[in-house]
């Protein structure tokens, strides 16, 4: 993982180096886009079915207050959901869209 992780810094030298937030890198025709912190959260929203979609809405929020409630909630997640020893494995489908 470590060598994908330094690849994609070179690539995208916007990607903080201690960085400690969600990170998303979207391809297509015309390359890689970086997305972080709440902006990332809204690319996610976009592209997952379930209630969290319905929140696709926030992304008209100014990108500061955005991210000001993006660390507020990370801030406070495990309370709000709980802490797990393990995070569940992606399926053999989902495997590819993740750094393993």
């Amino acid at each position: 993982m470590e060598a994908r992780a330094a690849a994609l810094r070179r690539r995208h030298p916007e990607i903080p180096e201690d960085i400690d937030t969600l990170v998303y890198v979207e391809a297509d025709m015309a390359g890689e886009r970086v997305y972080l912190r709440s902006d990332a959260v809204f690319r996610v929203m976009a592209q997952i079915t379930g209630p969290w979609r319905r929140l696709v809405w926030l992304r008209w929020i100014p990108r500061p207050l955005a991210d000001a409630g993006y660390r507020l909630f990370a801030r406070h997640r495990y309370r709000l959901f709980g802490r797990f020893d393990a995070c569940r494995a992606p399926h053999p489908g989902e495997r590819a869209r993740f750094f393993v």
